[in-house]
């Protein structure tokens, strides 16, 4: 998800996730127009490193 000039995470990624996020380990939301991630993505995406 780098590079896509996003202001928030696509609420959609989450629900297309629901049974693989405990896979996902690194995610780069790097070079986004994102301020802050909510509480949502930290608490979905709580392994990652």
């Amino acid at each position: 998800l780098a590079n896509c000039q996003l202001k928030a995470f696509p609420v959609g990624i989450y629900r297309v996730m629901t049974n693989v996020t405990e896979n996902i380990h690194v995610i780069s939301l790097a070079n986004n127009d994102m301020k802050s991630l909510t509480s949502k993505f930290i608490t979905t995406f709580c392994q990652l490193h």
